[in-house]
This record gives C-alpha cells, structure tokens and sequence, in this order.
C-alpha cells in the first residue's frame, strides 16, 4: 500500500515523501511534498488507485490517468537497476553502474524530477554542466566523459522502456553527447612511451627469473589486457583463461576481450605458444592460475628489481608500438592489439614512431627529387 512519511532532514523544501507502486510498471515510486495536506491528498490518491485496481474497478484507470505522474532520478535508476543489471553475470558491470549512478545522486536529490535536470541552475551552471563542475574538483575529465557515457546508457533506455503502455519513463534525451567535454576541453593523453634502452635492460636484466621473462613476454607477444589471460576472476568467472582456450595445433587462444559476451580466437606468436607448452608440462592447472591481485604484484616486483616503471597495460602498449614502428602503419598496430580503432590507438597506445615519420620524410623527399628531376 502507498505510504506516507517526513524527512529526518529538517531543511528540506519538500520535506514529506509519498511512496506508492505504479499500477502499469508495478515499480515503487516517491513524490515529494512541501506540506503534509499536499502529502496527505496524494497519498489518498495513490491508495485509492491501488484500491481500485485490486477490486477490478476500471475506475483506477482514469484515476491514474489525471494523476501528474512525475518520473525522478532514483525511479530511473531503480528501474535500469531491476530490469537491466539484475541480468548481467559481470559484477564488474554492475559495480560500475552503481558507482555511476551514485556520482549522479551526489549532485541531484534522489526525488529530482528527472526531465527537469538539463533546466536547473545552479552557481551559475546549467544542467549537467553543474555536474562536471562537481566532479571536475577531484576526477580526471576523461573519467567524467565515462561516467557521462554510461549515465546517458541508462537514460536512453528509460527513453523507450519503463513508461505506461509500452512508452518510456522520459520523453527527450536527458543526456546529450554533446555534453561531455569535447577534445578541446580535454589534456593531452599521457602514457608510456618505451625507450630502446628501457626494452633491451628488461628483457635482458639479470635480476628476473625464467617466470618473470616469460611472463613479460606472453604479455608482451600477445598484447592482451591484464584479464584476459589470468586464470580466476572472481568477478567475471567466465573470463578465466583455462587449458582448454588454447589450440596449439592452430596456435590461437581464445580470448573474452573487454566490453564483448563470446570468445575471439586470437592468432599467436610461436614464442607464445612454447611458454605455454612448458608452463603445460610442468602441471600447471591454468596458464596463470592466479588471479588480478597477483598479477599486480608480480608487477611491482618486476618494477623494483629493474628499476623500470610499467604497468600491465603498458606491455600492450609496447606491442602496439613495435607493431607501428616495424609496419608504419596505426592500423596494423590495432590489429596487433585486436583493436582496430586508429584514433583510439594513436591517443592510448602507438602515436606515430620516429622511424614512422623518417618513412614518410624520406618518401616525401624521393617523390620530390622526381618532380624536380622531370622538370
């Protein structure tokens, strides 16, 4: 049945809060009130409806229909959380959904009429523009922009699911992509560049054990993101790497890379394939039978032992980099690292090598000298 209550906050401009269930969507909703006649006339209404309903009366339709029924954040939310997250296997996703949905709840009440956002104003700040400039004290632009993205997901479904009669909860676009910073208004990306040096001291250093070479260079050769090659996750079973992934006769692996629900079969090095042989034939039960808190510290162990800072991820990046500087080409360096996004490659992983640009410089100094040799 609906209910009726007062917020403990006392300074609260609609301090009293009616819950009640939707009859169409069978979702628990809340309408906020300033005063408690306000309150009391709504929760009246709202217990008739469910009456009504109960008793087979059509009456509750027409109830239903004069009732100005508004949709706020935390009913978005708690809508996409039902229908939409119950379902995923990956708690990583889920996670991170909570976690977008939170940042938001910082910066707009949970009973903020959702198609009023883009119309607030406040410090000076429109919309969700007020939420950048929150977010902007303490997080990196680029992880605002993700935060954005996945908050602007959940509010395109709620734009065709959740509403009566088959409509959605909202009728326009609550988030934009226009309102994430555009490129102008982000910092250059910064990541590793690998050095001569700094390749040539790890991979030959004195200090690192057979395990620790070979596990550079599967990660390495193979460009995979951390994950994709550990043997448990406890978050995500389903992305452990086991014996039976891998074809020796074929030399592929097959991989769950990220953002993706079935393996791809990913052609390896020879390299590759007789570490995995030996790490086979010594017992091991998984190719790396340990999971994302190991794989880190066998990380940082790497780092104190050389001296060379790098991360899991830099390793792909260093395939990448080899890729572009042997072939001149972004394109093949996302191929090397099974992504095939140039713009994504060239900003995070290969930017076009000095040996590159001496290609092109010398090319373009050859085309010239026959132009000006045939004049």
């Amino acid at each position: 049945m609906a209910s009726i209550y007062k917020r403990k906050e006392p300074d609260r401009k609609s301090p009293f809060i009616v819950r009640y269930k939707d009859p169409i969507t069978n979702l628990w909703k809340s309408e906020a009130w300033s005063t408690a006649v306000e309150a009391e006339e709504s929760h009246q209404k709202w217990t008739l409806i469910e009456t009504y309903r109960k008793n087979n009366n059509p009456a509750w339709k027409s109830l239903y229909q004069k009732a100005d029924v508004i949709v706020t954040i935390q009913d978005v939310f708690d809508a996409f959380d039902e229908n939409v997250l119950e379902a995923k296997l990956n708690q990583l996703t889920v996670n991170k959904y909570h976690n977008v949905m939170d940042s938001a709840l910082e910066v707009f009440s949970s009973d903020t009429p959702v198609e009023s956002i883009r119309g607030i104003k406040r410090d000076g700040k429109l919309g969700w523009e007020i939420y950048k400039a929150h977010r902007d004290q303490s997080f990196t632009r680029n992880g605002i922009n993700s935060y954005l993205r996945d908050l602007r997901h959940i509010f395109m479904w709620a734009l065709t699911n959740g509403g009566p009669q088959g409509r959605g909860m909202v009728s326009f676009e609550i988030i934009t992509k226009s309102d994430k910073y555009n490129d102008s208004e982000l910092p250059d990306t910064d990541f590793k560049i690998w050095e001569d040096q700094e390749i040539i001291s790890l991979f030959n250093h004195p200090d690192l054990s057979d395990f620790h070479l070979d596990f550079l260079t599967i990660y390495t050769y193979t460009g995979a993101r951390a994950t994709e090659l550990l043997g448990y996750n406890y978050l995500n079973r389903k992305k452990e790497l086991q014996w039976h992934h891998i074809d020796f006769a074929e030399r592929t692996i097959s991989l769950l890379p990220k953002r993706t629900k079935s393996r791809k079969l990913a052609k390896q090095h020879p390299i590759v394939m007789e570490i995995l042989r030996k790490w086979k034939d010594e017992g091991k039960e998984r190719p790396l039978p340990f999971g994302y808190g190991k794989l880190r510290g066998i990380i940082t162990e790497i780092n104190e032992l050389t001296g060379i800072k790098f991360t899991c991820h830099d390793l792909r990046r260093l395939k990448a980099q080899l890729a572009e500087e042997e072939n001149g080409d972004i394109q093949l360096a996302g191929y090397a690292i099974g992504d095939s996004t140039q713009s994504v490659v060239s900003k995070h992983y290969a930017p076009v090598s000095h040996t590159t640009m001496d290609k092109i410089n010398n090319s373009v100094d050859s085309a010239f000298n026959r132009k000006v040799g045939v004049a």
